[in-house]
């Protein structure tokens, strides 16, 4: 049987064979070339879109912390004539990742105390400029509160007890009226600022107000001491209005002819604008009497509480709504030692009066009352009622070992108090 062998290709069919090959590869090469070439194209695009995405967000971001920066600074000036130039030249100063298009505009809301700044910007592109993009824009709003728009209502309440005398209630009126030299600076009134002052001692002094008591025997005035007893309930402690729960007589030991070893002999001084007649009353206190911190500060509580409006001084349009955005209400307690209620012949117990002293400080916070306390060379245990008392125990507590320490104390809170407090809201 006749067996094939397979067929050997030539030399020249080889080789005719590799240049077929090579002519296929070199067409295959320019195919995955093209493809290569534009598939590049959309993802140059791509990256370029990526990258100035992120110069726009970048862009947004700065001038958003621009616009804060100009809310807040309108909000600071807000009694200022010049309080959008203020706003704009805070805007403009805070950004430099474009061009802003037009002034930034600046809204002023007089009722609420509120600036609002906008503003747009055109920011230069990259890459997107090869494809005819050359400008992206951004946009940014802020607003801002000035919390008491510069208006204040401020209530001293003052411990002018008998272990006050001498370098120590002098410290006293040193210190009340740098804090008024603060305040008023060279002038008597300033605009929507008024000042209360409460000094206490066993009780408060509230003369002439005899209307406010349960009864008025006859010849009242010669014998009255000016100062009332506690109501019972949360009338003992709130901002409740003698039209609604008035007082009685304030009797230690069973007499009124006894109160006033106990009463402070400075009467209260409700909100007033005149800085000549607060320094007055602060350059006349007298130290006497023991201690009642509880009773000096629901006191404090009432000379700023709208429901004593016209109560304090007939017609009067103080103090304002609680919830009056122009105006902060402020109230300042310093006292020097514990309190002694077994002195003045009460019924309650130290313990009993720091409770009472912690529900008159919620009472007056939950209703926006910004607290400030003080002790002044006391007993560090009673630190932690005041602290307590205080808006917040690290910021709006002093304790006050030494007279220059109190001067010190009062100097911070008039810093701060005088400073336009402002916040973003939106």
């Amino acid at each position: 049987m006749l067996s094939r062998k397979p067929a050997v290709a030539t030399s020249d069919e080889q080789t005719s064979k590799v240049r077929t090959w090579r002519r296929m590869w070199k067409d295959r090469k320019g195919g995955v070339a093209a493809i290569v070439a534009f598939s590049t194209i959309p993802m140059i695009a791509a990256a370029g879109l990526a990258a100035d995405g992120l110069l726009a967000m970048l862009a947004k971001s700065e001038l958003s912390s621009a616009v804060d920066a100009g809310a807040l600074a309108g909000a600071r000036a807000f009694k200022q004539a010049d309080l959008q130039a203020q706003a704009r030249k805070y805007v403009y100063g805070n950004f430099n990742r474009g061009q802003i298009q037009a002034p930034p505009a600046v809204v002023v809301g007089q009722a609420d105390g509120t600036v609002a700044v906008s503003a747009t910007a055109l920011v230069s592109t990259n890459f997107m400029k090869l494809f005819g993009i050359d400008t992206m824009t951004v946009s940014a709003a802020a607003t801002a509160q000035a919390l008491g728009a510069g208006g204040m209502e401020l209530s001293l309440v003052l411990d002018i007890t008998g272990s006050m005398k001498g370098t120590k209630l002098s410290t006293l009126k040193t210190s009340a009226n740098n804090l008024l030299n603060v305040l008023y600076k060279d002038k008597d009134t300033v605009e929507n600022l008024s000042v209360a002052v409460v000094p206490f001692a066993g009780r408060v002094n509230i003369k002439p107000r005899r209307e406010w008591m349960t009864t008025q025997p006859f010849l009242w005035q010669w014998w009255w001491t000016g100062c009332a007893n506690e109501r019972s309930g949360n009338a003992a402690y709130d901002d409740t209005p003698p039209g609604t729960t008035k007082f009685p007589d304030f009797a230690p030991g069973g007499s009124v002819m006894n109160a006033g070893s106990y009463c402070p002999p400075n009467a209260a001084l409700p909100l007033t604008k005149s800085k000549a007649t607060v320094k007055a009353l602060v350059d006349s206190f007298e130290a006497s009497g023991n201690t009642r911190t509880d009773i000096g500060m629901s006191w404090g509580w009432r000379t700023l509480s709208p429901k004593w409006r016209g109560v304090w001084t007939s017609g009067s349009t103080i103090p304002v709504d609680y919830n009056d955005p122009k105006v902060r209400k402020i109230a300042v307690l310093m006292t020097d030692g514990e309190n002694t209620p077994w002195q003045s012949s009460d019924p309650e117990t130290e313990a009993q009066t720091y409770t009472k002293l912690g529900n008159t400080c919620q009472g007056m916070k939950d209703n926006g009352i910004i607290i400030y306390t003080i002790t002044f060379q006391a007993p560090a245990n009673i630190d932690p009622y005041y602290s307590a008392c205080a808006t917040t125990p690290d910021h709006h507590f002093f304790s006050a070992p030494t007279e220059a320490d109190l001067e010190q104390a009062f100097g911070r809170i008039g810093s701060e108090i005088t400073r336009d407090n402002v916040r973003l809201v939106r």
